[in-house]
């Protein structure tokens, strides 16, 4: 599943674009408008970069929705109206991002999506808290269990998960850091458990809006 980057703004499709081919994310499209979207019923992720009149967002929703049922839709927001926006189209799409996010945060949210996933709740969340089917049901104990857990993270723990951002492998980890995999996978776990993670898409959300990434 690859993205489709749709923005009226020319600079800033081509630089989502980029960034994201980069991070080694397949785009198949940098579109200008809805309109543009290749083929009558895209099913890549549509990161659609939106302005800040409600009605409009309204319309390209249902706009994708009409044409591309099947395709995921991640909107990106003024930061000034994230909030606001996210209450009320929390069911509607299967992310939402502020213009002002990390961009880091961003590939973790389109890695998650890609695997089936959605990102939004309709009230803030962490993002180990937030990763759920789409359609699913949030109960109470899903929303709170994760908070009680304890955050120490080990120096060693942040580092094994902020490598997970870049999709590296546990072989890749242990390379890269001079361990064994076995102990990759031995603080992955304790790491899940202290934040909360069910598996390494959660874990790869949570680091990447929490930890630094390596350079």
């Amino acid at each position: 599943m690859g993205v489709v980057v749709v923005s009226g703004i020319r600079l800033y499709r081509e630089m989502l674009a980029k960034f994201l081919s980069s991070a080694s994310i397949d785009v198949r499209a940098c579109c200008e408008s809805l309109d543009e979207l290749p083929g009558p019923d895209v099913t890549d992720v549509i990161l659609l970069h939106d302005g800040e009149v409600f009605g409009q967002i309204l319309q390209d929703i249902r706009t994708v929705r009409a044409r591309s049922p099947q395709a995921p839709i991640i909107l990106v927001v003024p930061a000034d109206r994230y909030e606001e926006l996210r209450a009320v189209l929390w069911r509607d799409v299967s992310a939402i991002i502020s213009d002002d996010s990390a961009a880091d945060t961003l590939v973790g949210a389109v890695r998650v999506v890609q695997a089936g996933f959605a990102v939004m709740t309709p009230q803030h969340r962490t993002p180990s808290e937030i990763i759920f089917p789409p359609g699913a049901a949030i109960s109470g104990r899903q929303r709170g269990g994760a908070r009680s857990r304890p955050l120490n993270l080990s120096p060693q723990e942040s580092r094994i998960l902020s490598r997970l951002v870049a999709g590296g492998s546990n072989k890749d980890i242990a390379n890269e850091l001079g361990i064994c995999e076995t102990t990759v996978k031995v603080h992955l776990r304790a790491c899940y458990e202290k934040i909360g993670a069910k598996n390494r898409t959660q874990a790869a959300m949570w680091a990447a809006a929490h930890l630094d990434q390596p350079s």
